[in-house]
């Protein structure tokens, strides 16, 4: 009789662990409270990082900003660890470097390769750092900064098959990986539901297309904030692209200088009368 009583004991914490557990892991409809520019980066950090709502959560409680959670999960990927490792140590005060020789990752986990010299203020000296040869990379100094665009620059030409040189040629000082994601999926939204209120941010995006039924994503989310007004959407008329006025006037949402280039000459600035030069 007590072997048979110490076997339901434990079926029945096995019951209540089992679905406890399951629901950790297990992705979950989570209200962000946030824009919907951010909600599409976390879903869009979800899709690359192949991780779930639950664990966008994690970093969230421990507060890691936005744009530096794919480095948690980056490195816990590369070292085989979990992301609450790296988080720990992060909140010990630890740089992000610190982190990665502590995981037994070096400097050249994170260099993305490009084709000739990289002439941009963010990213040409972040480029320079690795212009020695390759079994020097090891002496390699990087800073959270270097780290955090490294990382995000190769999170998002990965998950959208952009070219380095492209992702670059968008990031700005008053650009960052939240804002360039959101243009990205927005350009992605026009082709793919042309003339529809932009919803993007709470839709899979995988394999170059959004999936899912936009219709029931228009539904649940109808009362949601639409696009701010740089995008021309007002969730009635579907206007395309950068507002009419950044268009034929030049006008750069963030106000880049017209004179402001990227690493290949181009402007970055939306030249006077020749609207945004990425054709988002």
């Amino acid at each position: 009789m007590k072997k048979r009583g110490l076997i339901a004991a434990i079926i029945l914490m096995c019951s209540v662990f089992v679905p406890a557990v399951m629901a950790v892991n297990a992705s979950v409809n989570v209200n962000w409270n946030v824009s919907l520019e951010t909600e599409g980066y976390y879903t869009a950090v979800r899709e690359y990082c192949r991780v779930q709502d639950s664990d966008i959560a994690e970093v969230r409680r421990y507060t890691i900003p936005d744009e530096q959670m794919p480095i948690v999960f980056f490195m816990a990927s590369k070292a085989g660890v979990e992301p609450i490792r790296v988080i720990k140590m992060r909140n010990r005060g630890f740089s992000w470097q610190k982190i990665a020789k502590k995981l037994g990752l070096g400097p050249d986990v994170f260099y993305v390769a490009v084709h000739g010299r990289v002439n941009h203020e963010i990213f040409g000296p972040l480029y320079l750092k690795y212009d020695r040869p390759r079994n020097d990379w090891r002496h390699i100094v990087l800073t959270d900064d270097d780290i955090y665009n490294w990382v995000n620059l190769r999170f998002i030409c990965e998950h959208y098959g952009y070219t380095p040189e492209r992702v670059i040629g968008m990031r700005g000082p008053k650009i960052g990986y939240i804002h360039i994601n959101d243009n990205i999926r927005h350009e992605h939204w026009k082709k793919q539901f042309p003339g529809r209120a932009y919803y993007g941010g709470y839709m899979e995006y995988r394999d170059g297309q959004y999936r899912g039924d936009v219709r029931e994503v228009e539904k649940r989310h109808k009362d949601a904030p639409q696009m701010d007004k740089r995008y021309g959407y007002n969730g009635k008329n579907g206007n395309e692209g950068w507002n009419r006025e950044g268009k034929e006037k030049g006008g750069n949402p963030e106000n880049n200088k017209p004179d402001d280039k990227d690493n290949n000459g181009n402007h970055n600035g939306w030249e006077k009368g020749k609207g945004n030069p990425h054709g988002n």
